[in-house]
């Protein structure tokens, strides 16, 4: 369920030689799911494997089919801008292609039905394969699109309660079906409540999914939580403000960790990686899952051919101005945990998800911020896992009762 947002450092534990440990973690997203199986013994990984599978049934442009130990790209045929333009439709506007939806409707969880939970679950399970998940800890992040943030305004001296606010949240959505909520409450002479939530019946169809295939999660937790936990595994920050973005397919979500607690969170309005493949979708004829290997394929150092060089270049123009207007947002947001915690120190800013795979929008998203900022990247025994990976990472170790040694 979504956990309240309040989080503590990592404790400490006592370890028994010999002793394994395994976990699951499987980050929900609006394009792909990515699962990270992992094992340990004592205080070092003797095993771990990760996998990203289309969210949506059907979808092509599919990542790899079963776990593996190392990050490939995606599999598919190489996408070519040019044929794509001959075959290209007069209005190509509201075109739909490899199961993909110009806009979020597909990709409503809270109205997915029984036969959808099962289809996740039963692809996930077939992914993990005949690795051991009997004793496995699952845990799952949901994605933003799932979920419902916004501010909950109460009057000085009023009661607050859980009902009062899962009723506000029902009448601003015009859906009266109960939700799971987590709650970030803000002190101040006018005290606001943020709130997120998530329609139990989701939360409940996919853990009854997982279940049938033993894979029974311990807790379904909104982004946000997932994101604070990925920056809590490094342990490399001493700053007392860390903020982190998941560059996500839909639109990417800001976290501030402020003393290790989630202090802010912020949906950004611009830079998802959906935006940059539906502007290729547009302008080179591509289809959704071509979008998004195109991009793949631009953020190779060795992409650039004759061929596909006109291509490229309209492809730097519009991921350089999708991420100019991310970047004002971001720094909006460090001005003002500033202002907010005057004397804290801030780190770098960590960038984990799909986009943050790409180097193509990373070179140029890195070069407007005003504050350092860092790739998030994980070395796990003889395996590194890319930013992609970072939430489902988080999941897949939070219960183990060590922070990996390296």
């Amino acid at each position: 369920m979504l956990k309240n947002a309040t989080r503590k450092s990592p404790r400490r534990f006592s370890f028994r030689a010999g002793f394994k440990q395994c976990g699951l973690g499987i980050d929900v997203g609006w394009y792909s799911t990515k699962v990270v199986w992992c094992r340990s013994q004592g205080r070092r990984f003797s095993e771990v494997a990760c996998v990203s599978l289309p969210t949506q049934a059907g979808s092509t442009g599919t990542y790899n089919h079963g776990l593996t130990d190392s990050n490939d790209g995606l599999l598919g045929t190489e996408p070519r801008p040019a044929e794509a333009a001959r075959r290209m439709p007069a209005n190509t506007s509201n075109s739909v292609a490899d199961g993909l939806l110009s806009t979020n409707e597909q990709f409503d969880f809270s109205r997915w039905s029984s036969h959808q939970f099962k289809s996740l679950a039963s692809r996930i399970a077939s992914a993990v394969g005949d690795r051991s998940v009997t004793r496995a800890e699952v845990r799952i992040a949901m994605s933003m699109v799932a979920c419902d943030f916004r501010n909950v305004h109460v009057q000085p001296g009023e009661p607050i309660s859980l009902a009062s606010i899962q009723q506000n949240i029902q009448e601003a959505l015009g859906d009266p079906r109960p939700r799971t909520i987590a709650i970030l409450a803000t002190e101040g002479p006018r005290p606001k409540i943020r709130a997120l939530s998530l329609p139990q019946e989701l939360s409940n169809g996919l853990a009854e999914s997982l279940d049938h295939c033993s894979m029974t999660p311990l807790s379904i937790e909104g982004t946000p939580w997932g994101v604070a936990e990925a920056m809590l595994q490094l342990q490399d920050s001493t700053s007392a403000i860390n903020i982190a973005i998941d560059w996500s397919y839909g639109d990417p979500t800001l976290v501030c960790l402020v003393d290790n607690q989630i202090d802010y969170i912020r949906k950004l309005t611009s830079g998802g990686v959906s935006a940059l493949a539906a502007q290729a979708v547009q302008d080179l004829g591509l289809t959704p899952g071509e979008a998004v290997r195109w991009l793949n394929l631009c953020s190779q150092k060795d992409s650039v051919t004759p061929e596909r060089i006109g291509a490229q270049r309209q492809t730097q123009d519009w991921v350089k101005s999708n991420c100019l207007n991310m970047a004002k947002e971001v720094n909006s947001t460090i001005d003002f945990m500033r202002w907010r915690h005057p004397g804290k120190s801030l780190g770098d800013i960590c960038l984990l998800g799909g986009g943050a795979h790409l180097s193509i929008a990373t070179d140029h998203f890195q070069g407007m911020l005003a504050h350092p900022s860092r790739v998030w990247s994980r070395s796990v025994g003889n395996h590194q896992l890319s930013a992609e990976y970072a939430i489902a990472y988080a999941m897949a170790v939070k219960g183990m009762h060590h922070a990996p040694v390296q």
